[in-house]
């Protein structure tokens, strides 16, 4: 496994593409720090199961590839944003390979596929790329040219269909200092499983829930409350968030580990009394 397959780890050799960079599974598989809930990666070409901190197979590689592919059409797999708001599309939104000629779409869909049981394999993929009559042969050592920035593609940003319609703020536009947009960035919070996540910034807050999602402002939040609570087979954190309107929508999400949930209270709690101080 490769682990961080994206554009810039690709060259064209004069005998085709070659892959770079496999310091990043050599170190995770020489290291005895590697744990569940820790991902190691890109987020963007990041798979789900990456981005959720479960044991990973080739299968991850595969759904890189996907997002690679869709680079290299001039897209981007899943938009622009943070690393939380990337591994948050990644886990539940589907991936938007319009940019993809659509006789390879089918091929670049199956790759991005959120269960790495359904992904092509490596063999299927170049079966379906090839019609069959690739036959494979040993790679022979070539010499890597100085390295080159990697491409800037313009990505384009997926809309997610949200469950209920809250009310829009306007906003007046004013300039933001960078040292102003590097704070906003700080102030990211997530939480997720296989079904549900839950995403809070500077913005507001956002659950997902069985692929459905819905934002909710800071300017109509009253109030936020969360509770841990205990499961036949792991930990749950709840979150629920009252809005102006009388509304209250709420998300659990789920872990095995204990202490998951512990570091998820105290990121949450952080950010709420930057954002939300008088609660």
């Amino acid at each position: 496994m490769h682990r961080d397959l994206k554009p810039s780890n690709i060259i064209m050799a004069a005998d085709g593409p070659r892959v770079l960079d496999f310091g990043i599974a050599r170190a995770v598989e020489d290291s005895r720090l590697t744990m569940t809930g820790t991902g190691v990666g890109t987020p963007g070409f990041l798979a789900p199961e990456q981005a959720e901190g479960l044991d990973v197979t080739g299968a991850a590689d595969v759904f890189a590839l996907g997002a690679v592919l869709v680079a290299a059409a001039g897209g981007s797999a899943f938009g622009a944003g943070t690393p939380m708001v990337l591994m948050y599309r990644s886990v539940h939104h589907d991936a938007d390979v319009s940019a993809v000629p659509v006789t390879l779409r089918p091929v670049v869909e199956a790759c991005l596929t959120k269960n790495p049981a359904q992904r092509l394999t490596p063999e299927q993929l170049v079966e379906a790329l090839t019609d069959g009559t690739h036959t494979p042969t040993s790679a022979s050592p070539v010499s890597i040219p100085p390295a080159v920035p990697p491409p800037r593609y313009a990505p384009t940003e997926a809309t997610p269909a949200p469950l209920v319609a809250p009310p829009t703020v306007p906003h007046a536009t004013t300039a933001s200092s960078p040292a102003a947009t590097e704070r906003e960035e700080e102030l990211e919070f997530l939480a997720t499983d296989r079904k549900n996540a839950i995403l809070a910034d500077a913005r507001g807050i956002s659950f997902g829930v069985d692929g459905a999602t819905v934002d909710l402002p800071w300017p109509f939040i009253t109030q936020v409350t969360y509770e841990q609570v205990i499961r036949a087979f792991g930990y749950g954190l709840t979150v629920a968030v009252d809005t102006s309107s009388g509304e209250r929508y709420t998300c659990q999400v789920k872990v095995r580990q204990s202490d998951q949930i512990e570091a998820w209270i105290d990121e949450l709690e952080a950010l709420l009394d930057r954002c939300l101080p008088n609660r």
